[in-house]
């Protein structure tokens, strides 16, 4: 769906945060975003360099 932009997949192949502002109604209280970009799919809890990517990276990790 979103590769074809096809239903909610076009809203969503924008990205989350771009969504999230379409959809309004406390839809960014829900956003896992870090400067704007999702996400990866592994927790930086438990990795110290991915956590201190996260943070200290100027493009978001």
């Amino acid at each position: 769906m979103i590769a074809y932009r096809r239903g909610i997949g076009h809203l969503l192949a924008e990205g989350s945060q771009r969504a999230s502002a379409r959809l309004g109604r406390g839809s960014d209280e829900y956003l896992t975003t870090v400067k704007g970009l999702e996400m990866a799919m592994h927790d930086p809890r438990h990795m110290p360099v991915m956590r201190a990517s996260y943070l200290l990276a100027p493009t978001g990790g």
